[in-house]
């Protein structure tokens, strides 16, 4: 069993604890892929009154993304189910 997190990391933001949205999850033939998306900052209606920096202070830690992502691949990784398309319709569920 084999379980990844990755995110995107450069320059930009490089030190600001950015979520890991992305999670991975492989077994012996069977692999799952979940991309959690969080739409914004917290309290922020209008991006164009911040700056970048000012953005990513503000980015949920953790985020609805990754708390999404991680729930997916939980549920997947302890299903009873042996059906790939079942392990989907339960991920699905929570």
């Amino acid at each position: 069993m084999l379980i990844y997190q990755n995110t995107f990391e450069d320059e930009l933001v490089k030190g600001y604890n950015y979520p890991i949205e992305d999670q991975y999850y492989a077994e012996d033939n069977i692999a799952i892929i979940a991309d959690g998306i969080t739409r914004g900052p917290d309290g922020v209606t209008d991006i164009s009154e911040y700056t970048f920096f000012e953005l990513l202070q503000r980015y949920p830690r953790p985020s609805g993304g990754e708390l999404a992502a991680k729930e997916i691949i939980r549920t997947f990784r302890n299903s009873n189910n042996s059906s790939l398309k079942e392990r989907l319709i339960e991920c699905n569920r929570q």
